[in-house]
């Protein structure tokens, strides 16, 4: 009762703190929980002075949050005002927003009241605002005034500005523009709203600066077109024929067009144009003047031109005839102008006489073209012939046939003008692509008899290098396949291949003759392996050690191996000897290894048993009197005299009986407890595996499975269960997937191997059941 009074008290004190803070939220949290906390401590009806202490503490904390709340609504209200000032005196055009200035105004002496500590800083921030925003208004008035009465001048700057960027004359027109720049400063100082100007006057400027850089680029170009017309006029004057010049004369005159943009060496390059095209006028009608006397001197070259192509009509070689024509005419025409009144009289005359010269020599030529298109229609019959044997592969037939027709084609004149080559190009492609294709096939025949000859090379040397052998009968083999690869590989040329076998032929002759040398040798060896095989038979240790014996067998079987060939009327008996004495071992060996299993598992019995007793006499009383070491060494001399033992078994044995003796001597009765105890979770763990095993086999259990030796009633319940959930037992015990009996069986075998060992009472009759079980299962699963 006294820890609530306490929590109470503690409690009203803290609400009372809360209530007096500044920190609103974590009072509002505060008292929230508290309240609450409060209900849970303070039964209905109980504490009431407590309670009203607490409800006073929340009173005084609601009433100051409520006049807080009211104090920042009316500060929130009044800092609204004064920032809407502020920003009406920031802007622009403060005279628009004049009225409502006057609402706010008028709103500020209504507003409710606030702590003068508030209302005195928001007052004279709202005393502030009206001063600037009055001030605003003061100065818009004044620049106001300021740009109307600069307008004018501002108006007149642009206008003139835009004038000059229209105009042609840059040069003087930039120094006014210089000056006007000066007085625009001027005018736009201190003006504000007047944007519009600014842009205006500034794009003149740049509508200028473009304009000038248009001009001047003008200009440059028509300068260099001045001085361009300049030089070709002069080089036309320089001309040794300046009537030929005419018309380039007319060329330039007619690329001789400019503005009106006037600068010095403008106007300077344009007189001496014009001076050199009047010289140029005056010397050309000098010409024509001279060029009247000269065309009666062109009439008299001409008469004689007429009288030599008369002549023409009496010489006998048409070629001749043509061509002193076509010489006559070239001179014709490099002869001038004629006086016109004897033009048409002297070329009707030097025409008639061409015309007749002309007709004569058509007949001549048309006649030598009938039998150039006959030679062309032969030898185009050559090409289509050629053609349709280029992809022959009867190649000396063909070759044949396109030499003939080479021949024939040479026989044949002439053909066509301007068929001569396609004909023969066509001709020739024909040709060459046959003996191309000739070529590339007699160059593989002989890159590949090149080919067997380097393998047929290789084969002899291979041959060769067995005659230097210490041991040719060991290389018998390598001579036969030496001699089957000869027999497949593919000839070589004519010439190469009666040398090759020759040299090959020579060197296995040699090494068979070797080989021959060697053969009674080889006979008597393997007559020395025949005897020891025979006498490893009837040894003794083939029924001690029956592994060993089999290898030194597998050793001589080697060796023989490698052996050549006996003589040839011997080698077949020795032969049948050897593998007649290979039989008679086999079986003796596995005659002994099978008695040898049986001594092994008797003997593995034996030292089970002999283990089993020196646990017994450790735990007896005979152990507490008797001396231990000459016990132990007793045991050693018995257990050294069960012989033989499997080599993988005996390691295993050897250890536990290290480990007996050591117990023994050190009387350590609880290793043999814990040895037994191991022996009987051993003895449970195989007979599960063999009920197991049992049930996958479908074999029936045996009924010796009994509650004791420490497998009990209930176990064999759970074992059933599990077998019959486990491995689904049918009416025939048989999986319906062998797979996985398999696996399930190896898995058992392994478990099987690495379980340790069991009471020598029950080892052979578990070994004999599992063993049984195992044999049941390969007979059902491994047919």
């Amino acid at each position: 009762m006294d820890n609530i009074i306490q929590n109470l008290k503690d409690l009203c004190l803290e609400a009372e703190n809360h209530a007096k803070a500044s920190n609103w939220i974590a009072a509002e949290q505060f008292f929230a929980d508290a309240g609450q906390k409060f209900k849970d401590l303070a039964a209905e009806g109980h504490h009431v002075e407590l309670k009203k202490r607490f409800d006073d503490a929340f009173a005084l904390f609601h009433s100051r949050m409520e006049s807080e709340k009211t104090r920042k609504a009316r500060t929130s209200e009044r800092e609204a005002f004064c920032t809407e000032i502020e920003k009406y005196s920031s802007s622009e055009n403060p005279a628009e927003f004049a009225n409502r200035v006057k609402e706010i105004k008028s709103a500020w002496k209504n507003l409710p009241p606030l702590q003068s500590q508030y209302l005195e800083i928001l007052q004279a921030r709202f005393d502030k605002a009206i001063h600037a925003f009055s001030s605003s208004i003061e100065i818009q008035r004044e620049d106001l005034a300021l740009k109307n009465e600069r307008l004018p001048e501002m108006e007149h700057l642009c206008g003139r500005a835009e004038d000059l960027a229209e105009g042609s004359e840059w040069i003087n027109a930039e120094k006014e523009l210089k000056e006007i720049k000066k007085k625009w400063l001027k005018a736009v100082a201190g003006v504000k709203g007047v944007s519009h100007f600014h842009e205006r006057f500034d794009k003149a400027l740049a509508d200028f600066d473009r304009r000038k850089n248009e001009l001047a680029a003008t200009l440059e170009t028509e300068i260099n077109l001045l001085k361009e017309l300049c030089g070709e006029m002069e080089s036309c004057l320089k001309a040794e024929n300046l009537k030929s010049m005419l018309p380039k004369v007319k060329d330039i005159k007619a690329r001789w067009k400019l503005t009106e943009i006037r600068d010095p060496a403008k106007e300077s390059l344009q007189s001496h144009f014009r001076s050199m095209l009047n010289s140029y006028h005056r010397k050309i009608n000098e010409i024509f003047e001279e060029e009247d006397w000269h065309r009666w001197e062109n009439y008299t070259i001409k008469i004689g031109l007429c009288e030599k192509a008369e002549k023409l009509m009496s010489e006998t070689s048409f070629s001749m005839r043509l061509r002193s024509m076509k010489e006559l005419q070239d001179e014709w025409k490099k002869i001038g102008a004629v006086p016109r009144e004897k033009s048409n009289e002297i070329w009707e005359r030097f025409h008639s006489t061409c015309e007749k010269i002309y007709k004569g020599c058509k007949e001549f030529f048309d006649e030598q073209d009938r039998k150039r298109a006959e030679n062309l229609a032969r030898k185009i019959s050559f090409c289509e012939q050629a053609e349709s044997v280029q992809n022959s592969e009867e190649w000396e037939n063909t070759a044949d046939k396109l030499k003939s027709l080479q021949m024939g084609w040479s026989e044949t004149g002439q053909v066509t003008r301007g068929k001569e080559m396609d004909t023969y190009q066509r001709f020739r492609k024909a040709c060459n692509i046959f003996f191309e294709r000739r070529k590339a096939h007699y160059d593989e025949i002989h890159r590949i008899q090149s080919e067997n000859k380097k393998a047929k090379i290789a084969l002899c040397e291979q041959a060769e290098a067995l005659l230097g052998l210490a041991d040719p009968a060991q290389s018998i083999s390598t001579a036969m396949g030496l001699r089957d690869k000869w027999r497949k590989a593919a000839y070589a040329s004519r010439k190469d291949e009666k040398i090759l076998w020759e040299r090959f032929n020579s060197a296995l002759g040699k090494f068979f003759e070797k080989v021959d040398s060697t053969r009674n040798e080889n006979l008597a060896r393997k007559e020395k392996i025949c005897s020891e095989i025979e006498s490893l038979s009837d040894s003794q240790e083939l029924k001690s050690d029956c592994d060993k014996v089999d290898g030194l067998v597998r050793a001589l079987e080697d060796e023989w191996r490698k052996i050549g060939p006996s003589p040839r009327d011997k080698g077949r008996d020795v032969e049948d000897k050897f593998y007649s004495l290979l039989r008679k071992f086999e079986a003796k060996y596995h005659e002994a290894r099978r008695e040898l299993q049986s001594s092994f598992e008797s003997n593995i019995r034996a030292k089970e048993s002999l283990l089993m007793e020196i646990s017994e006499f450790a735990s007896s009383g005979d152990a507490a009197s008797a001396n231990l070491d000459e016990a132990a060494s007793a045991f050693q001399s018995r257990w050294d005299t069960i012989v033989p033992v499997p080599k993988d078994k005996l390691e295993g044995l050897d250890a536990r009986l290290r480990e007996y003796l050591e117990a023994l001597k050190t009387k350590d009765t609880g290793y043999f407890s814990s040895e037994t105890s191991k022996q009987k979770e051993n003895l449970k763990a195989k007979k599960e595996l063999c009920v197991k095993l049992e049930q996958l086999a479908g074999a029936p259990s045996s009924d010796d499975i009994k509650p004791e030796s420490g497998v009990s009633d209930d176990l064999i319940n759970e074992l059933r269960l599990a077998i019959e959930s486990n491995f689904g037992k049918a009416a025939d015990g048989k999986l319906e997937n062998s797979r996985e009996a398999i696996d399930r069986f190896e898995k058992m075998k392994k478990k099987w191997d690495k379980t340790g060992p069991v009471p020598a009472n029950e080892r052979e009759k578990l070994d004999k059941r599992f063993h049984d079980a195992c044999a049941s299962f390969n007979k059902k699963y491994r047919r």
